[in-house]
């Protein structure tokens, strides 16, 4: 008996843990995995790359969804049918504050959506907040760490390389002076 794949990740319903941690770039992924203990491939079909492994004492999962709305939906929504329940997104972003500087940690509390893919999934004007619980628990953990994590709500649009992404002076301009825009 064969197990049912989901059709873009290629990974079985209940092969993955509750806590999943994703980024575009595949490779980093596997740079990811490196880290982890008993590193396992689950999965690598397309811009979808999937492993599991422990890091301390924690099993985790770790996956790409490649670059764009689109693409992070379908890992996001066979990820949910895989079993994940937190998911967690790492990787880089950019800023509109010139206090966040290359290197530094960004934890998103909301996002202003400006996609496509999420005109055509929600309501217009609906908000994308993060969990509370865990949005704590990330910024508890980065200070205990010793990190000085920049909290706010952040943008995401498809618009990717700095040229195509310029938006007119005056939304800049407002958006600068609210300091709790990253």
């Amino acid at each position: 008996m064969s197990t049912k794949l989901l059709p873009h990740t290629k990974l079985a319903i209940g092969s993955i843990t509750p806590t999943v941690l994703v980024c575009g770039d595949p490779e980093r992924v596997r740079q990811v995995a490196s880290c982890l203990e008993k590193p396992q491939l689950l999965a690598e079909w397309r811009e979808y790359v999937t492993y599991r492994g422990v890091y301390h004492g924690r099993t985790l999962t770790v996956c790409s969804h490649g670059v764009g709305a689109p693409g992070a939906a379908i890992a996001f929504e066979e990820l949910i049918k895989a079993g994940a329940e937190r998911i967690i997104r790492i990787g880089s972003c950019g800023s509109l504050q010139p206090q966040v500087q290359p290197g530094d940690l960004v934890i998103a509390t909301a996002a202003v959506q400006r996609t496509g893919y999420g005109r055509e999934v929600v309501p217009t004007g609906y908000p994308a907040v993060a969990d509370m619980g865990l949005t704590l628990a990330l910024r508890d953990t980065a200070v205990a760490l010793e990190y000085a994590p920049h909290t706010g709500i952040v943008l995401t649009r498809d618009a990717f390389l700095p040229a195509s992404t310029r938006l007119p002076l005056p939304v800049i301009s407002k958006w600068l002076k609210r300091t709790c825009w990253l």
